[in-house]
């Protein structure tokens, strides 16, 4: 049977079959009561499940903001080509070229610049298209599509350590715990498909300093954090069940 006690009256849990003063019995059993609410319970989940079938119709989700662009693609070339061989020209580096750096005249880096010297790009640049952006020639065939590009010279590095500046990078932090890149542009455009991931990252299972808080979603829902993708192998970890059903 269903029981219900005033609790104000009661200091202390009551012994096995004894009654709380104020007590009253309900009329309803438990197993009256599970019996007359699983029709409801029944058809609540139904109702759940009839919605996410309409939800997950062909019609686009509504992004969280009205988007600029359709999609971002991302190439973070950790390793890569310098700046200053590729979109960025530095002439002082070709002045100084074979010149001793000397103390003090990069105060961020953490060595020491005894012994080391100015080094120029072995590339020459060149205007490129109707807008004269400066690419060199390691890059003749992106030199031929210098209009459609938008390079970014303001942004800099101001970390030594490669995780840090990995970190400030894809976060906007030295010490990560905060939403990265992908993860702010997927809530941003939000998602086509909800059985789809709005972020992907092809990486073939390397991580780069910093960890994967580099892709991570932080305080944003975990639906927004990158989803691993490899073009071999397993392509996406925890696609089927791990137990046969």
């Amino acid at each position: 049977m269903l029981h219900r006690h005033n609790t104000s009256r009661c200091q202390s849990p009551p012994a096995s079959g004894s009654r709380c003063p104020g007590h009253v019995k309900s009329a309803l059993s438990r197993r009256d009561a599970l019996q007359t609410a699983s029709a409801g319970f029944g058809w609540l989940a139904l109702g759940g499940l009839l919605g996410e079938g309409a939800f997950a119709g062909t019609s686009p989700r509504p992004p969280h903001r009205a988007p600029r662009a359709k999609n971002v693609i991302f190439c973070f070339m950790d390793g890569g080509p310098s700046h200053v061989d590729t979109f960025d020209p530095k002439p002082m580096l070709a002045r100084h070229q074979g010149q001793a750096i000397g103390e003090g005249a990069v105060s961020k880096l953490s060595q020491s610049n005894a012994g080391r010297v100015w080094l120029g790009s072995p590339w020459a640049f060149r205007p490129r298209g109707e807008s004269g952006l400066p690419v060199s020639d390691l890059f003749p065939r992106m030199a031929n599509v210098a209009d459609r590009l938008c390079v970014v010279r303001s942004m800099v590095g101001i970390q030594p350590l490669h995780g840090q500046q990995n970190l400030l990078l894809h976060t906007g932090r030295i010490i990560g715990q905060a939403p990265s890149l992908g993860a702010w542009v997927s809530y941003g455009l939000g998602s086509e498909n909800r059985n789809l991931p709005g972020y992907v990252l092809l990486n073939n299972d390397w991580v780069p300093n910093g960890g994967l808080e580099n892709f991570g979603s932080s305080f944003l829902p975990a639906s927004h954090q990158a989803t691993t993708m490899r073009a071999s192998g397993t392509p996406v970890d925890n696609i089927q069940p791990s137990d046969p059903p």
